[in-house]
C-alpha cells in the first residue's frame, strides 16, 4: 500500500474484525466504498465521513458498526511526462530497436524540408535539413551502445515545470526563450533551486508536440542543431535521473522539458 497512514489503518481494521479487502494497483490515488444495501440507504449522505473517518487524518471509528467491504486502488491515467520517460528509457535500452521502429518510419513523412506529422492533429511544418537529419539519427542511434534507465525525481519535476511555465508567458511577451530563463537562470541554476544536482546536467526541450514519441524524436533527431546536443545528452550513460514538465501554450501547442543530471538529492 502506497500509504503508511492507510496501510496501518486497514490493518487495524482488520484487527478490530471488519470486513476489509483490498485490490491494490500501483499507482493509484482512490478509495471506492462498497456498502449493503442497508449501509447504502443509512449512510448515502455519511459515506464520505465514514471514510474519512477510518482512514483520514482523524482516525476515528465509524460509530455505528458499518464495515468498509472494499477499498479499490486504481491507477492513474498517464500523463504526457510520464510517456515521455518510458519512451526515452525505451530508446536507452535498446537504441538499434528504437531506431527501426521509430525513427525510421518518420522518414516517409517528409516532403523535401516539410516533415508531415503522422498524428494528423499537428500540423505539417518546415525543418531546416529535412530527411537528412532523421538518418543521421539512425545511423547514430543503431551504433549506440544501451543504458540504463532513467529515474525520476520530484525536484528536477519542479525545475523542468519552473521552465516550461516561463517559456509559456512568451504567449503574452513575457517568457523566456530556449533555455534562458525570464530571470536570467540556466537549467542548472534552477536545479540547484529544489535540490542539489552533482556530476553533470543538462537539458532538452521540445515544441509543439502532441505525443511522447513526437517530443522524443524531435529531441533525438535535432533538426538544425549541429552539435546534436539533446542526442548526447539523451543517450549520455551518466545521466541517470531527469526531471519532466509539460505546459500547453495556446500557440506552440506544447512546450515539454527534460533536465537530467547525473544524480539529485
Amino acid at each position: 500500500v502506497p500509504h503508511e497512514g492507510v496501510h496501518r489503518r486497514v490493518r487495524a481494521s482488520i484487527q478490530e474484525g471488519r470486513t476489509v479487502d483490498i485490490d491494490y494497483k500501483p499507482g493509484s490515488a482512490d478509495i471506492t466504498y462498497h456498502a449493503t444495501p442497508e449501509e447504502a440507504a443509512t449512510h448515502k449522505a455519511k459515506r464520505g465521513s465514514v471514510m474519512a473517518g477510518l482512514f483520514g487524518a482523524g482516525g476515528g471509528k465509524p460509530d455505528d458498526g458499518s464495515k468498509v467491504e472494499h477499498i479499490a486502488w486504481t491507477r492513474a491515467p498517464p500523463t504526457l511526462a510520464s510517456t515521455i520517460l518510458a519512451e526515452l528509457n525505451a530508446c536507452r535500452r535498446d537504441p538499434k530497436d528504437y531506431a527501426d521502429k521509430m525513427i525510421a518510419p518518420l522518414e516517409a513523412q517528409y516532403k523535401g524540408r516539410t516533415f508531415v506529422p503522422p498524428d494528423e492533429r499537428t500540423p505539417a511544418r518546415q525543418t531546416k535539413e529535412g530527411v537528412k537529419a532523421v538518418r543521421e539519427c539512425l545511423k547514430q542511434l543503431r551504433k549506440a551502445k544501451p543504458c540504463a534507465p532513467l529515474t525520476r525525481k520530484a525536484g528536477l519535476d519542479l525545475a523542468a515545470d519552473e521552465h516550461v511555465k516561463d517559456l509559456a508567458k512568451a504567449e503574452k511577451g513575457k517568457g523566456g526563450v530556449g533555455h534562458v530563463g525570464t530571470d536570467g537562470s540556466h537549467p542548472q541554476l534552477r536545479m540547484s533551486r529544489h535540490g542539489v544536482w552533482y556530476g553533470i546536467a543538462g537539458e532538452m526541450l521540445a515544441y509543439r508536440e502532441l505525443t511522447a514519441e513526437a517530443v522524443v524524436a524531435q529531441m533525438l533527431i535535432c533538426d538544425g542543431l549541429a552539435s546534436r546536443l539533446y542526442r548526447h545528452i539523451a543517450m549520455n550513460p551518466e545521466m541517470r535521473v531527469c526531471g519532466i514538465a509539460v505546459a500547453e501554450p495556446p500557440s506552440l501547442t506544447t512546450v515539454a522539458a527534460v533536465d537530467l543530471a547525473d544524480g539529485f538529492g
